[in-house]
């Protein structure tokens, strides 16, 4: 995916006396939904006691938020996600703000992003750019130390961190300093690492939506997959609770699933025939409901694309299956 610069004009960078790195710039200045998660379709849900509660891409608002902003107990604000389908972001990881326009811009190269950034005008200066492939440079079998950057003295004040460690100023350029990043780096690393750790105390001080079922008590939101032998009737039981949740009824005959909710059934080893034989022997003389959808054909390597489409176009979908899933 191409690199997305920030969506708003940005003012000119800070002065001061020691340099600011541009990634600790965009924490500073951009704005979450704005400059990094607006562009690739993120939507605020709403904003309670200083919480921004936000929905990812392909769900829709009435389906709850995926994610929430400033929602910590030392004021951090970070993005903290719990959805599961909120790629690139994993589940129940926080996010500062350039963490996630790394991840969502540069697949997670914090170097590029913060050249990136250093460009569109962020940080004490620029980030100077890397000698082009055919260029000739001298220096580069120089001995450098590790993780660590020099620059003529005088240069130092404008230094990225982010810039690539073990590169080196040109020897001609007069005396220089070293300004090693290794400890503000791992500093960084760790912190990034750690953040999702949790105590005792934070976790009684939350409040979750509850849990909802697509059939009470079996089958939550989320993944859940069902195993068993072959010829074991996993089929006839998949097709029992998605016909239960299409048509309000009860699932294995006696567990309500009103009301009725639509569903989409990839069963990728039936056909027709066999899906009106099978669904006219599970209710008897009831119709096929109407919100019950299948497939039954779907080209290789389509299997996620074909339900996010779906789920784009009908996001009221309670339950999806896929049978089998060749693992």
């Amino acid at each position: 995916m191409p690199a997305q610069s920030p969506a708003r004009p940005v003012s000119a960078p800070r002065a001061g006396p020691g340099s600011v790195r541009p990634g600790d710039d965009f924490n500073e200045r951009a704005d979450w939904l704005a400059d990094i998660l607006g562009p690739p379709g993120w939507e605020l849900h709403h904003e309670a006691g200083g919480t921004l509660y936000v929905t990812r891409p392909g769900k829709s608002a009435r389906e709850g938020h995926s994610a929430t902003i400033g929602h910590s107990k030392d004021g951090a604000d970070r993005l903290y996600v719990f959805s599961a389908a909120a790629a690139p972001f994993e589940m129940e990881t926080p996010y500062t703000k350039f963490g996630a326009y790394a991840l969502l811009n540069h697949g997670g190269d914090h170097q590029a992003a913060a050249r990136e950034l250093g460009r569109t005008g962020y940080g004490s200066q620029p980030a100077p750019a890397g000698p082009a492939a055919d260029d000739e440079v001298p220096w580069a079998s120089d001995p450098a130390p590790e993780r660590g950057i020099s620059a003529p003295v005088s240069d130092t004040a404008g230094l990225l961190s982010e810039t690539t460690p073990g590169t080196r100023a040109h020897p001609e350029q007069g005396k220089r300093t070293v300004s090693d990043t290794s400890d503000s780096s791992d500093e960084d690393r760790d912190a990034e690492l750690l953040a999702g750790v949790r105590d005792g105390a934070w976790l009684d001080q939350q409040v979750f939506p509850p849990l909802r079922y697509a059939v009470d008590g079996l089958i939550p939101e989320g993944l859940t997959i069902l195993v068993g032998p072959p010829k074991a009737g996993k089929s006839w039981l998949i097709l029992d609770l998605l016909l239960a949740v299409a048509s309000g009824g009860a699932a294995l005959g006696c567990i309500k699933a009103a009301p009725p909710r639509r569903v989409l059934y990839l069963a990728l080893e039936d056909g027709n025939r066999r899906m009106q034989d099978r669904c006219r022997a599970l209710l008897d003389k009831d119709g096929t409901p109407p919100l019950f959808n299948y497939k039954t054909r779907i080209l290789p390597g389509t299997v996620l694309e074909t339900i996010r489409a779906w789920t784009r176009r009908h996001p009221d979908t309670a339950l999806v299956v896929i049978d089998t899933l060749d693992i």
